[in-house]
């Protein structure tokens, strides 16, 4: 592949995502068929990896945050995947904000060293 395939092939990119595709705009979300189906832990050397798995097929990779404390962070993570299980995906922030709040974790991140009344 030379630099002008590349970048029309950038180009394309670039104009499909101008479309409006109903599971990627803000009018279609909360009336999108595609859920959280299964989260999956994957540890590699002193890494954990987390696969969440979509009834569309579509599959998403991330990383744990810590690189010490593999059970631990899998543990958190089966915590959090009862929650997660039959959302919707693309609500990215929320979930993020609610699992943050998740009255579990309270005595851990910015609430640790607090006491809750």
């Amino acid at each position: 592949m030379n630099r002008r395939e590349f970048t029309k092939g950038l180009a394309a990119l670039g104009a499909l995502s101008l479309t409006s595709t109903k599971a990627f705009s803000s009018k279609g979300r909360g009336k999108i068929s595609m859920k959280i189906t299964d989260i999956r832990t994957v540890p590699i050397s002193r890494y954990l990896f987390v696969e969440i798995f979509t009834n569309e097929g579509i599959t998403g990779l991330g990383e744990s945050g810590t690189w010490g404390f593999l059970e631990a962070s899998e543990k958190a993570i089966q915590t959090f995947k009862r929650y997660l299980i039959g959302q919707d995906p693309l609500r990215i922030e929320h979930h993020w904000q609610y699992l943050y709040r998740f009255d579990a974790f309270q005595w851990f991140g910015d609430h640790g060293g607090t006491e809750r009344h």
